[in-house]
């Protein structure tokens, strides 16, 4: 009654608030957020360790075994599981409906702090996430050339590309696989070794002992204060040679004296190809995660013009392809439910569309698109 008696007794005023209530609609139908899946959050944490060498075997005695153990008592489990493979170790816990994932999170963080001395001293620090599906790549685009090397498309990728691709607005990050990046090796010699009684711990204190920068303090003259700092990093590869390792009587034992060093490339963990209808060739990928409650269409869209602007910057044997776009599904999906929601604007130009084909047969009444159309008029 409330409302139909202001509408009859003020006209202009209901008016006026219908159509305040449309433009606020059509407003926030423009800045509402295209994704695949629904912005909700899932009652699941996870815990990954990475321990590099280590075997499974190990990872569940030394690293996945106590963890358990830590979060057992963790407040709202539902069911705790866990992973073991090459050199990583993965804990999932499910958490009862209900429960704050952000509050077991930080629960699940200050259990291990308090069981990371137990951990092995050479594992990295464990990373704690909760799960999130919007987290994987929406997009990924391929780097390929006929005439480069890998390594200096990985130069590229990570000097150039990436740091376009992380200014797009919405971009949260940005993953570089199939690469291969520079790495300073230095080969033992076994025999050198025992000769001259060296470890090969030895080795590896005295290359971190030479190679570090250091401050030294300040240094005060008259109103002008300056920071000292001892550089001591090494530019050349070479250099590392003469690093010395230890002094037996009196003679200097250096890195080349035990070792050899080579400028060359770290061991690829991963590998990324493009088929160009033939063959297989070595690329570099670049996987592009965005920020959550992104809009992943307008995401996609800013990485598909900077792709565009640096195919036109690139030098001429440099190849940039979409080879994945989550945004295709997504931009489908809504063509099909609008279509769905007015059949009266789309059924007339696929009617349109078939009759002006030259040569087109007419359809038998008991074909499908026939069925389709009468079910859609009826």
């Amino acid at each position: 009654m409330f409302l139909s008696d202001v509408s009859i007794k003020r006209p202009v005023f209901a008016t006026m608030m219908m159509v305040a209530l449309m433009v606020f609609g059509i407003v926030a139908l423009q800045r509402l957020a295209v994704d695949e899946y629904p912005d909700i959050t899932y009652p699941i944490v996870i815990a990954s360790t990475s321990y590099p060498g280590a075997s499974p075997e190990v990872m569940e005695r030394d690293v996945s075994r106590p963890i358990e153990e830590a979060l057992n008592t963790v407040s709202g489990i539902r069911e705790i599981t866990s992973t073991s493979s090459e050199g990583n170790s993965s804990v999932r816990l499910m958490l009862q409906l209900g429960m704050n994932p952000v509050e077991a999170q930080q629960e699940v963080i200050a259990k291990i702090a308090r069981i990371r001395r137990q951990l092995p001293p050479d594992i990295d620090d464990p990373v704690i996430m909760r799960f999130d599906p919007n987290d994987r790549p929406i997009m990924s685009v391929s780097m390929r050339s006929d005439e480069r090397p890998i390594r200096e498309l990985t130069d590229l990728a990570e000097q150039t590309i990436k740091p376009r691709f992380e200014s797009v607005p919405g971009v949260g990050g940005v993953n570089v696989n199939g690469g291969s990046t520079r790495q300073i090796r230095v080969q033992l010699n076994a025999e050198a070794l025992v000769a001259y009684g060296i470890s090969p711990a030895q080795v590896s204190q005295a290359l971190a002992r030479e190679n570090q920068e250091t401050p030294a303090g300040r240094v005060f003259r008259g109103e002008t204060e300056r920071l000292v700092r001892v550089t001591g990093k090494i530019r050349d590869p070479m250099a590392f040679r003469d690093v010395v390792v230890t002094v037996r009587n009196g003679t200097p034992i250096r890195i080349r004296d035990v070792a050899n060093v080579v400028d060359g490339f770290a061991d690829r963990r991963s590998a990324s190809f493009i088929n160009d209808g033939e063959t297989l060739v070595p690329s570099v990928s670049l996987e592009v995660l965005k920020i959550t409650g992104s809009n992943t269409v307008a995401v996609s869209d800013g990485v598909k013009q900077v792709v565009e602007e640096l195919q036109k910057s690139l030098p001429a044997d440099i190849q940039l392809t979409l080879i994945r776009d989550d945004s295709i599904k997504i931009r489908e999906s809504l063509a099909t439910w609008s279509c769905r929601s007015s059949w009266a604007r789309c059924s007339p130009s696929r009617s349109s569309t078939s009759s002006s084909t030259p040569g087109a047969r007419p359809s038998s009444p008991g074909s499908p698109s026939r069925s389709r159309s009468s079910r859609r008029s009826s």
